[in-house]
């Protein structure tokens, strides 16, 4: 395919209700050809539904803002809406809880409805896992479905990961050295328990070894009687009684 049939197939992949990444499609030879032909518009409007979205940037000029509100007045009402689900997850991608009336300003949304009905799409779409409090009007995030990354962003994407790497092997290390000092501390602890049970166990023999002593030193005198002598002293005394 090439020119007008790369164009009517970008129109057909951004409007498929199942398709929210295009990174893939975007850097295909025959898409990128269309770049400074008549069909570059289609090959901007699939960078925007690659990338962008339809919130306005209070850091963008005015100029950007009216370039930007161009291209979104010239989509149809399934482009908008699609872009809308894209939108959402540009602004709920690094919160955990937004309030309704963030969302709704960002969007363009003015009726609560609205946007509750555009939140349960993306989720039933696999897009966000999320709960709705209607109560409190806040959107509590849990899971938020990642979009395509520009080849640009790919080197500060990587430097985040290292660095947060980095952190991590740090923290591992640390945790590794608090989990030695307890188990080391733990058996300092069994040891001095060991000590003072051995010590009780000692002074609790000493002191019945001392008892025991005392008992027989105590015991009254008893007469022995044994041989001939004393044989015939008892014959006496039983005769004396008769």
């Amino acid at each position: 395919l090439k020119g007008f049939g790369v164009a009517s197939l970008i129109e057909k992949v951004i409007q498929d209700r199942d398709v929210f990444v295009f990174g893939e499609f975007l850097s295909l030879p025959n898409v990128q050809a269309l770049k400074g032909t008549e069909y570059e518009p289609y090959l901007e409007l699939l960078i925007l539904f690659a990338y962008g979205n339809n919130c306005l940037d209070s850091n963008e000029s005015s100029t950007g803002d009216n370039e930007r509100m161009l291209v979104l007045n010239g989509l149809n009402e399934t482009m908008k809406h699609k872009l809308k689900m894209l939108s959402l997850l540009d602004i709920v991608k690094s919160k955990r809880i937004v309030p309704y009336s963030v969302l709704m300003q960002h969007l363009g949304i003015n009726k609560v409805r609205e946007l509750e009905d555009l939140i349960i799409e993306c989720v039933y779409s696999g897009l966000l896992s999320a709960k709705m409090d209607q109560k409190n009007r806040i959107l509590k995030v849990q899971k938020v479905a990642s979009r395509d990354v520009k080849m640009e962003e790919i080197g500060r994407m990587i430097d985040v990961l290292e660095l947060s790497q980095k952190g991590s092997t740090e923290a591992l290390s640390e945790l590794k050295r608090g989990v030695e000092l307890a188990e080391a501390m733990l058996m300092l602890e069994k040891e001095n328990q060991r000590r003072v049970s051995c010590k009780i166990k000692a002074k609790q023999m000493q002191s019945v070894s001392a008892s025991d002593k005392g008992k027989f030193s105590h015991q009254p005198e008893t007469l022995e009687l044994g041989g001939e002598d004393n044989i015939s002293a008892s014959k006496r005394r039983f005769g004396d009684a008769s």
